[in-house]
């Protein structure tokens, strides 16, 4: 675990701000859902119909195409090999408090029956939750189109995601672990 979170910050590092100044995402640990449902015996439809998970690089995001990037993100499709049908969510891959910011590494995921660009995230909520359920930085998207492109059905796409320092509701340790949620899309 150690040697992977060290890898995702120095991925993190690496990578570039894809979105416009103080831009966030959110994402939900779809894992715990589906633990949850084996505990308790039970299927619940949206593990039933759940869509393959393909992570496309865009030609403009070079900083995800390294062999040590490829191998995280690669690690995280593995985790999350499927989206649920007909939900667009969000995974942090790892965020870091930056002071002013928090920055994060997150995999956006169409589970939707069609395409998605920018314009249809633009406006959402992207929030980050403690490994404690605490919401502890929240902002509304606004993507800039390039660095997300067009996501077809079953895509997942690596984006950096940076916090503004207004939207930071908790001082928190990421490598605690994080969950995210994405609401509101339009």
């Amino acid at each position: 675990m150690l040697k992977i979170s060290i890898g995702l910050m120095t991925v993190l590092l690496l990578v570039g701000c894809s979105e416009k100044q103080s831009q966030p995402q959110v994402e939900t640990n779809h894992e715990v859902k589906e633990d949850v449902a084996q505990q308790i015996g039970t299927e619940t439809e949206a593990v039933n119909e759940n869509i393959k998970a393909n992570l496309v690089i865009l030609e403009n995001q070079p900083h995800f195409t390294t062999p040590e990037a490829q191998n995280l993100l690669a690690s995280f499709i593995e985790k999350y090999p499927t989206i649920e049908k007909g939900k667009v969510d969000v995974i942090p891959v790892v965020a870091k408090n930056e002071g002013e910011t928090v920055a994060a590494l997150i995999l956006i995921r169409n589970g939707l029956d069609k395409s998605i660009t920018a314009e249809d995230l633009n406006g959402a909520v992207l929030s980050l939750f403690s490994v404690y359920g605490e919401k502890t930085v929240e902002n509304t998207l606004d993507l800039i189109p390039e660095h997300v492109g067009e996501l077809k059905t079953g895509e997942v796409r690596a984006l950096r995601y940076d916090f503004p320092k207004d939207g930071i509701i908790e001082d928190y340790d990421y490598t605690k672990g994080v969950t995210a949620e994405l609401s509101g899309m339009n």
